[in-house]
């Protein structure tokens, strides 16, 4: 699998299990341009200069990388979570073949809800129907939340390597965030993950024994 853009003259080769590249974009325009585009393109929107292959073959950057670039703002029960662990929920109810349950689950709510609607004198009437979906949003399946940032980090990786099969992490300014002593446990956590990474910066601030490293300067010239 590679990672390339066409303003950067440099390939980011993860043929090779648990490789780690360090991208340090000096330029600041460009290190907002390169990144925008990275996080767009990562959200699903069409355009951007990334490419992300594998044997010739283009892949998705939203189905394949997932890239941490809001670490005040990150939400291990957001929507794109929610949708991920849903998904792999009614996969198992299917796998499981619960059809029988769902149909004596639908008899006990239609019992319920004629004792209830009896008491009510309104044409009310309601959906006795239990589908797997809407069992799955009354279920309202929920990440136990981290507080110390770095655990947050682990899980929040963890959950898209193991629902989706993630092979790729992208992690943006995170120099600002982790000191090099936590960068140095989040490396290890994802080594143990099985996991590519690629860390993208503005400034060179450390420097990780095996982690390759390309730097951008400001004159955009490739160190």
């Amino acid at each position: 699998m590679r990672l390339a853009h066409f303003d950067i003259d440099y390939v980011f080769d993860f043929d090779k299990q648990n490789t780690t590249y360090s991208l340090v974009i000096e330029n600041s325009m460009q290190y907002f341009n390169l990144v925008k585009q990275l996080i767009d393109q990562n959200n699903g929107k069409q355009g951007g200069g990334w490419i992300l292959s594998q044997i010739d073959k283009e892949l998705s950057l939203q189905d394949n990388v997932v890239c941490v670039y809001n670490f005040f703002d990150l939400n291990l029960n957001s929507k794109k979570i929610e949708s991920v662990i849903n998904n792999e929920v009614l996969k198992v109810i299917k796998e499981k073949d619960l059809l029988r349950e769902f149909e004596d689950l639908s008899k006990l709510v239609l019992k319920i809800n004629d004792e209830i609607l009896s008491n009510i004198d309104l044409p009310i009437d309601s959906s006795d129907d239990i589908t797997y979906e809407n069992f799955i949003k009354l279920s309202n399946y929920k990440i136990t939340e981290e507080i110390d940032i770095l655990n947050k980090i682990v899980t929040y990786v963890d959950l898209f390597v193991k629902l989706k099969n993630i092979k790729l992490v992208i992690l943006v300014d995170c120099f600002a965030v982790l000191s090099e002593q936590d960068m140095q446990k989040l490396l290890k956590q994802f080594n143990y993950m099985d996991c590519n990474v690629l860390l993208i910066n503005s400034q060179n601030k450390y420097t990780f024994n095996d982690v390759k490293k390309c730097i951008i300067d400001e004159d955009l010239c490739i160190i």
